[in-house]
């Protein structure tokens, strides 16, 4: 005689289907991650070789173990998103550099950072390090320094991100190139600049920003985590613009600093001082963040070699430095303003 099964019974053969059915979307979802690799666990996307800015202080970290073996490390390079555009494969061959920079990175944020990869056994033999106006002034946004930073831990596995909706998300993101952000990552994890990107419309505005009287302890902060390495800084270009927009204690301050921090510098290497490069919108999308062909101008100071746009702040007083900025910048609102 046919029986009926039990509510037990088709409580247990529901709950069997939902889970098998919840295991193989999971096993889906992480295929699909691990092919399109968002987070750059592994070699990024495999589709084609474009890779978004999706949590860049997790993707270079992972980036970093897998390649630390075998890549023989002796420079680290931190920076902003204008910094992850400095092409470090074209620096001289002393220079075996990985490059920790990432959107928005802050100075406290590096010397975190820094602290990380030192208790990790790295003591590199340079650092480069670009050095952005926006670390000079008083922000009201908070740190964003990923937990295994902050408790020298290791970084989360790829199991705990590639079997989660939202990996699968940036993932989507790759394959429909829904991002907007002209910047990008090459399949060698260079970074890069979308074909036809924004064209830049430059004008003068009203800035009032507070000064950041610690910025220079900051960086020296970060000097003293590696006290044997030689450190070489840069101030990445920006609009001339931008540059002009800024009141005259804002921008003297900025400079002072500068100054005095390369006291401790081998080199400071200064790009944002108004000049044909930085006076020019065809060479920005944004005013912010510079073209390839720009990058390579910075890699050959940075590899020693004399001339080009930028000034060497290690040469100069802090007089003529301050006051050769602060001509260039009158003879830009002398033509613009």
């Amino acid at each position: 005689m046919f029986k009926r099964p039990s509510e037990m019974q088709k409580n247990i053969k529901y709950l069997t289907v939902l889970i098998c059915c919840s295991f193989g979307t999971c096993l889906i979802a992480f295929g699909i991650n691990i092919f399109f690799d968002p987070l750059w666990y592994i070699n990024g996307n495999q589709l084609e070789g474009l890779n978004y800015m999706f949590n860049e202080r997790l993707s270079k970290t992972n980036q970093y173990e897998k390649r630390r073996s075998t890549h023989n490390y002796n420079c680290i390079i931190f920076g902003s998103s204008r910094t992850t555009l400095l092409n470090e494969s074209l620096l001289d061959d002393q220079y075996r550099c990985f490059n920790f920079s990432f959107s928005g990175g802050r100075i406290k944020e590096f010397v975190a950072y820094a602290n990380w990869l030192k208790g990790r056994g790295e003591n590199p033999s340079y650092v480069i390090l670009g050095i952005d106006d926006f670390n000079f002034v008083q922000l009201s946004t908070e740190l964003n320094i990923p937990d295994f930073i902050k408790n020298q831990s290791d970084p989360p596995s790829i199991f705990n991100n590639y079997f989660s909706l939202d990996a699968l998300d940036m993932s989507y993101r790759l394959l429909s190139h829904s991002e907007n952000d002209p910047k990008i990552y090459d399949h060698t994890f260079l970074g890069a600049v979308i074909q036809a990107p924004p064209k830049y419309h430059p004008t003068l505005f009203a800035s009032q920003q507070i000064p950041y009287k610690d910025v220079v302890k900051d960086y020296k902060d970060l000097r003293e985590v590696f006290p044997e390495a030689i450190f070489i800084g840069y101030i990445p270009p920006v609009s001339s613009w931008i540059t002009a927009s800024k009141p005259q204690e804002e921008l003297d301050f900025f400079l002072n600093s500068v100054h005095s921090m390369s006291s401790f510098f081998l080199e400071i290497y200064d790009f944002s001082i108004p000049s044909a490069v930085t006076s020019d919108p065809e060479n920005t999308y944004d005013g912010s963040h510079y073209f390839p062909f720009i990058q390579k101008e910075i890699v050959k100071r940075i590899n020693g070699e004399s001339g080009g746009f930028g000034l060497s702040v290690k040469t100069l007083s802090r007089q003529t430095y301050v006051e050769t900025y602060r001509t260039k910048v009158r003879e830009f609102r002398k033509v613009f303003n």
